[in-house]
């Protein structure tokens, strides 16, 4: 907020008022508060709104990809995610609209209290960290269309999170397959959980612990099973998965 403060100042005496920021919060900070209550509920019905759409949008990008043996995609809690953030950045001017006609003419006066109380351009940053919070869920919402693995005859296609463009193996390509009932998590504690690890010919690896599909224990072993019958494989199984591994 420090910061903001200083590359977004307010005005140093707003003309609004010539109350002091004591006698202008014991007028506005019900307000305030009952204001910011109103946006955050009228952002649910936005974002749920916003989840309906990416998730039509994300069913028609994943029809466009060519028919394969087995396709995940990004499951529908992921779009939730950038749906949320796109609500409240509506509610920002929805927000704005609201204050105005229900202060009318005490809502210079607000905004002055406002002013005072962070030392900074209220509607500036609102303004600009909307249009920062859209692009970021823009492109939160492009990494999710181009999430998914596609097992075809001819090998796994994947497009992973955070990377662009697809990675292609050929099944002659897979050189192991593991799997462990139990696997160490980032912060070293171990978790109970089963996931696999394909590993390739040319020295990288997969599994099914970065999916996006929400894809239940029966759908990654069925994976995997695929994944040692095209490739003549077998799945390995050993005590626990190393985090460096996954």
């Amino acid at each position: 907020m420090r910061a903001l403060a200083r590359l977004f100042p307010a005005s140093p005496a707003p003309r609004e008022t010539a109350l002091t920021l004591d006698e202008l919060r014991s007028r506005y900070k019900s307000w305030e508060l009952g204001l910011g209550f109103a946006a955050l509920l009228g952002a649910i019905p936005f974002a749920f709104l916003f989840w309906l759409a990416l998730r039509a949008v994300a069913a028609a990008h994943a029809a466009l990809a060519p028919p394969a043996e087995l396709v995940w995609v990004t499951a529908p809690y992921f779009w939730s995610i950038p749906a949320m953030f796109l609500g409240l950045v509506v509610m920002f001017p929805v927000g704005g609209l609201l204050a105005r006609r229900l202060l009318a003419d005490r809502h210079a006066e607000y905004v002055a209290y406002q002013q005072l109380k962070s030392r900074m351009d209220v509607e500036k940053v609102a303004r600009i960290l909307g249009t920062v919070v859209s692009l970021a869920a823009a492109v939160f919402v492009l990494l999710g269309l181009d999430w998914s693995v596609h097992a075809d005859r001819e090998g796994l296609a994947l497009n992973r999170f955070l990377s662009v463009g697809e990675e292609r193996h050929a099944w002659a390509d897979v050189r192991a397959i593991r799997t462990a009932p139990a696997l160490v998590a980032p912060n070293g504690n171990r978790v109970a959980r089963r996931e696999y690890v394909v590993g390739f010919a040319d020295g990288r690896s997969w599994s099914t612990n970065g999916d996006l599909s929400d894809a239940s224990p029966a759908e990654k072993r069925r994976l995997a099973e695929l994944v040692a019958e095209r490739s003549g494989v077998a799945i390995e199984e050993v005590g626990i998965l190393r985090n460096d591994e996954l």
